[in-house]
């Protein structure tokens, strides 16, 4: 009987003891049950924020890139991030930043997006934290699957315009059928304190007629009178040849100097100039690129375009002319001596500021394709003279010089990297080890 109940005494002891383990195990227990769902939980937001950043970086780069110019406009690729995120309506997402990214030799962009969550807690509020912050971020890679361009005006110019725009009898615009000269697509100036000529033969002229106007053939006052041309941001005429007119628009933020910094500069690297100072067309025959450096052939170039250029009409053929450093070096003389359809893009390098180098481009009644680039050249600048022809594709000068009487400018779309331009792809990446900045986005 002793025994009996000197046991039935320690166990009543090790029952207390129990209890008194267990009261002090149980918080702890359910923190860690309450830790593990929360865990959990932040593991689950945490995926969905990753898929959401990754729709927001395609569908941001998407809206943000103009396939057409190669432009992009990260307010559109911005809005269209967060527009990605509110769709998630089980989550509070925020767009904390987002980026255009270039790769280190500026060929390839890259769109960018970081999203942050604040991630209410269950358990762990009893604890003190009520929620917990985080973020994930995502970045697209962008294809440019078909041709690009990068101009999509008729003229681009910064400090002056000058420009004939011939009307017979220009001291009466009642007289019917007087309009010589047209110009089909938008034109823009990037200084305010632009000089600009609408017509050395009458100021009372202000605006550019279409083709439209001309075949009318109604009077200046008459054509004056009806719809102005309108082009959308890849210089698409809107009202699709309805437009009878157009006037310069101003355009503070555009960058004149991106073409060859960006793109130019990088197709010449590693190229060998050439010194030959009465080129041929046929030199194209071998190379889509002529490319002087006037460091190397301090000469004047002339070329005679006698024929259509050779190769592939797809894609356009360079002539870029690298800046010397002697004050008056050249003059770039093109004598345009036949039709032409394969593109010609001559570039002119924009540290060649103020040392005389200038274009004659001679269309003598034929039509030329292509870009004259020439953003810093001063003086004379870009001297056109059109004799009766056309010239389809974008100028884009410091300074404009429209000479020859009679001629007709249309804007085209000069695609380079072959195909039709207007498409492209983006597609998420992992490889970020030739993207500078991007580690620390």
């Amino acid at each position: 009987m002793k025994n009996f109940m000197r046991s039935l005494r320690a166990a009543l002891r090790q029952r207390g003891s129990i209890l008194v383990l267990t009261a002090f195990a149980l918080p702890v227990a359910l923190a860690g049950i309450g830790l593990s769902v929360d865990a959990g939980n932040v593991y689950m937001h945490k995926s969905r924020l990753q898929n959401a950043a990754d729709a927001a970086a395609i569908g941001g780069a998407y809206s943000g890139m103009n396939w057409k110019t190669g432009a992009f406009d990260e307010t559109a690729a911005g809005t269209a991030a967060e527009g990605y995120l509110a769709e998630d309506n089980g989550c509070d997402l925020t767009l904390q930043k987002h980026q255009l990214f270039y790769s280190a030799n500026k060929s390839t962009k890259y769109y960018a997006v970081r999203a942050d969550e604040d991630v209410p807690t269950m358990f762990m509020k009893y604890f003190g934290y009520t929620n917990v912050s985080i973020s994930a971020k995502s970045i697209a890679k962008l294809h440019a699957e078909e041709g690009t361009h990068w101009f999509n005006d008729l003229f681009i110019f910064k400090d002056k315009l000058t420009n004939v725009n011939s009307i017979d009898s220009p001291d009466n615009f009642t007289l019917t059928d007087k309009i010589r000269t047209t110009f089909d697509g938008r034109i823009r100036y990037l200084n305010k304190n632009v000089e600009i000529q609408h017509s050395t033969q009458t100021n009372k002229l202000d605006v550019f007629f279409t083709r439209t106007a001309q075949n009318s053939k109604l009077s200046v006052d008459d054509c004056k009178a009806k719809t102005g041309a309108s082009y959308d941001e890849n210089g698409q005429d809107t009202t699709q040849g309805g437009g009878w007119w157009s006037k310069e628009q101003y355009d503070g933020t555009y960058d004149i100097n991106a073409y060859w910094n960006d793109h130019i500069s990088g197709m010449i690297s590693g190229l060998t100039s050439t010194t030959e100072q009465n080129p041929k067309e046929t030199a194209w025959n071998t190379s889509d690129i002529l490319y002087y450096d006037l460091n190397k052939a301090n000469n004047n170039i002339n070329l005679a375009i006698e024929h259509d250029l050779p190769g592939d009409a797809t894609k356009p053929a360079y002539l870029i002319i690298k800046a010397g450093t002697t004050t008056g070096l050249s003059v770039i003389n093109i004598d345009v001596k036949a039709d032409t359809t394969r593109p010609l893009i001559i570039c002119l390098d924009p540290s060649d500021v103020d040392k005389g180098s200038q274009v004659h481009m001679n269309l003598n009644g034929h039509t030329f394709s292509g870009i004259v680039y020439a953003p810093t050249m001063s003086d004379e600048g870009v001297l056109i003279n059109a004799n009766e022809g056309t010239f389809n594709g974008s100028l884009v000068a410091r300074t404009l010089n429209l000479q020859g009487g009679r001629g007709h400018y249309v804007y085209a779309g000069i695609h380079e990297g072959g195909g039709t331009a207007g498409s492209g792809s983006a597609s998420l990446t992992d490889d970020t080890s030739d993207i500078p900045g991007y580690d620390s986005f």
